[in-house]
């Protein structure tokens, strides 16, 4: 394996792209695989794969694709689920995360499910601090931190770093907020990163 760091417009890409040109003119019965992380590099990537390609050959024998699209293909094909519940956008309005969250939190859509958090909110507020904003990134940590049968170590769990700790009561209603806010993505067909991982690492043995 080989690591190469640099800063932003250092050549690491142009690195990456030489190193899958060759590997495939090598070996004509080889498959390389780029992943990047976001949708508007695969396409850049895509470009100059074309312009330095010596033959079509070769670029039929590499695939450019972002890690979110990587997560859905392995979700579908490895998992069997279906690909209508892991969106970037929802199915019907084409919302993307933030704005489905916003619509969650706020209570918009005669949804009351994140009424449970407003206890939370009024306390957050008080101390001067963006509830919306804390309370979301308190449910990606929690995401991140701990699987799904895990979740109940959080309440015991002291979060370092954090400006504002929650009580062990406070921290219930957290995880009880955050699982109807799953239940909300899981109704409109969207996901976010956190949820794609999450998800694919439920059949990481296959």
């Amino acid at each position: 394996m080989v690591v190469v760091t640099g800063v932003s417009g250092s050549g690491k890409t142009c690195v990456a792209i030489k190193r899958a040109l060759r590997l495939a003119e090598q070996n004509p019965d080889a498959k390389v695989l780029i992943v990047t992380l976001n949708k508007s590099l695969v396409g850049l990537i895509k470009q100059l794969l074309t312009l330095a390609a010596k033959s079509p050959d070769l670029l039929a024998q590499i695939e450019i694709t972002s890690m979110f699209e990587l997560n859905q293909k392995l979700i579908v094909e490895v998992g069997g689920r279906d690909i209508r519940l892991f969106g970037e956008l929802t199915d019907r309005l084409n919302e993307d995360i933030d704005k489905v969250f916003r619509e969650y939190y706020r209570q918009w859509l005669n949804n009351t499910d994140a009424n449970i958090l407003l206890h939370i909110h009024k306390i957050l507020t008080s101390n001067g601090i963006n509830a919306e904003r804390y309370i979301h990134e308190e449910f990606d940590w929690i995401r991140s931190a701990f699987s799904h049968e895990e979740r109940e170590k959080y309440l015991e769990e002291p979060r370092v770093g954090r400006k504002f700790q929650f009580l062990k009561e406070v921290k219930g209603e957290i995880l009880q907020g955050l699982k109807l806010w799953e239940k909300k993505m899981n109704d409109v067909g969207i996901v976010d990163y956190l949820g794609l991982t999450a998800e694919v690492h439920n059949f990481i043995e296959k």
